[in-house]
């Protein structure tokens, strides 16, 4: 018979047997039982497509190779992945590094959103879809991969964060690559499942960026060539599976050019206040372009004021420039920055007939003096239209015309009428008018069909011995915006004057 002291110590060596043989057991399987436990671990939070290699397994160090997933359409993957502790009984994955990672972001909603991919191989995740693991540090080093149609760009990427005693971490992260620099601090509560962040440094070389940029801001009348600096800052906050971000965003040393070089801007300057970066809404802004050029016309120092309403829409509540050796100003308008069209109302200031003039070097005519106005304009891919409004002499200005078109007074004359001879030196250029009034109506609604403008014209022979008032008017019949826009076509003529 076996005593029980016997069986006692008979069950001792079986219970340590089986301590040894599990010990070596999981000692030879911890690489499968570690791979296993990630896979888990990642598929609880919905991943699919999940990839490692457990390279190294120990209570104090687990190294992982070749580690890649998807949570739907959103790809992630790391050349290596370590998890390293200092004590093994303690209930923390440690200090954890990834290497090499690799993090592709579309920007320009050119695909599908990633997390909210229908065909997915994944499975749906637990309640709550949050991996809280127990971490008491965590680094990345590797690249973001920003994308947007037709583009890529991979930048360095660098995260740092860690816990502290109230279960909130705090960590930064460094963007930077060609012409970009965007570095963050922030802080993210485990409890409430909060957010916060804001920049500590943000730069981007609008040259380098320029293909990126248009795809996610439309302009009028684009495509463009860009350049400049963008600066500013931004905050954040992420509460209730909703992120905020405002911010002050600024340029400076800007140029824009068309495509076909028909329009160019230089000098640029922009500050603006965005009280909603997710919707692109802001508060009142300023804008300054030291010149811009279209064709022959050249501006200098225009300012504006306007508000983002949204990504798709401004306000303006303020727009002077120097233009024709005076001064434009815009009436408030909102401009679709989608549409390949801008439609305003300008008032003219002071404006240099002589410099008007010399836009068309075939106008039959040369004049000086300045002239204020009002004009719709609407600018699109056809070209400049003008809508009902005028310009006039200016009071107190002296103003001058010599007149350069044969028959343009004298040809419903009688050669034997009283007055014929000065007219016929009016009309040739050989007599130039003092003017007293000066008053063009362009397409003034009873005009016939056809009738683009009317001009008006009253003076006196600047030769004081002749004494011949003159009173003209004329029709302008035909496409007046290609009388302005450099140069007389064919079908466009002047009709006879009184």
């Amino acid at each position: 018979m076996h005593s029980p002291g016997n069986k006692f110590r008979r069950r001792l060596n079986w219970l340590g047997a089986g301590l040894l043989l599990g010990g070596l057991l999981i000692f030879f399987l911890r690489g499968p039982l570690t791979q296993a436990a990630i896979t888990a671990g990642l598929q609880r939070v919905g991943a699919g497509e999940i990839k490692l290699d457990v390279t190294r397994s120990t209570p104090w160090l687990v190294q992982l190779d070749n580690f890649a997933f998807k949570i739907k359409a959103q790809s992630f993957s790391a050349n290596r992945v370590t998890m390293q502790r200092k004590h093994w009984w303690q209930p923390t994955l440690g200090e954890v590094s990834l290497e090499g990672v690799k993090l592709p972001v579309t920007i320009d909603g050119s695909d599908a959103n990633p997390f909210a991919w229908a065909s997915y191989a994944g499975k749906t995740p637990t309640s709550g879809g949050t991996m809280m693991l127990p971490v008491e540090k965590l680094s990345i080093d590797g690249q973001l991969i920003v994308k947007v149609t037709g583009h890529e760009q991979p930048l360095a990427l660098k995260f740092a964060a860690q816990p502290d005693e109230k279960n909130r971490w705090s960590g930064t992260l460094a963007v930077t690559g060609p012409g970009l620099v965007f570095n963050t601090e922030g802080s993210y509560g485990l409890s409430n499942q909060r957010a916060a962040f804001h920049t500590t440094a943000m730069e981007v070389d609008l040259k380098l960026w320029q293909d990126f940029v248009q795809q996610l801001v439309v302009l009028p009348l684009g495509p463009w060539s860009m350049e400049g600096r963008l600066t500013g800052s931004i905050t954040g906050t992420y509460a209730d599976n909703k992120l905020a971000m405002n911010g002050r965003i600024k340029l400076g040393q800007g140029r824009l050019k068309s495509a076909d070089d028909s329009i160019g801007l230089a000098g640029i300057e922009t500050d603006f206040e965005f009280t909603d970066l997710i919707r692109l809404q802001s508060n009142p802004g300023t804008l300054r372009v030291h010149e811009m050029r279209t064709g022959k016309l050249v501006a200098n120092e225009l300012e504006s004021e306007f508000t983002f309403l949204s990504s798709e829409e401004i306000a303006v509540h303020r727009l002077t420039l120097k233009i024709l050796g005076g001064t434009m100003s815009a009436e408030p308008f909102r401009q679709n920055l989608g549409k390949r069209e801008l439609e305003v109302v300008v008032s003219a200031d002071n404006l240099d007939v002589e410099k008007i003039m010399a836009l068309s070097k075939e106008v039959p005519a040369k004049a000086s003096g300045r002239v204020d106005g009002r004009l719709p304009i609407r600018l699109d891919e056809h070209g400049l239209r003008l809508g009902t409004g005028w310009l006039q002499l200016k009071k107190g200005v002296y103003a001058e015309i010599q007149l350069m078109a044969e028959g343009l007074i004298t040809s419903g004359m009688s050669p034997k009428s009283a007055g014929y001879v000065v007219m016929k030196r009016v009309e040739s250029g050989l007599l130039r008018l003092k003017l007293g009034a000066l008053r063009l109506d362009v397409r003034p609604p009873d005009a016939p069909r056809g009738q683009t403008a009317r001009l008006h014209l009253e003076g006196d022979p600047v030769d004081p011995s002749i004494k011949a008032p003159v009173i003209l008017d004329l029709n302008v019949n035909g496409p007046l915006e290609q009388l302005l826009n450099f140069g007389l076509k064919d079908n466009i003529s002047f009709g006879t004057g009184k």
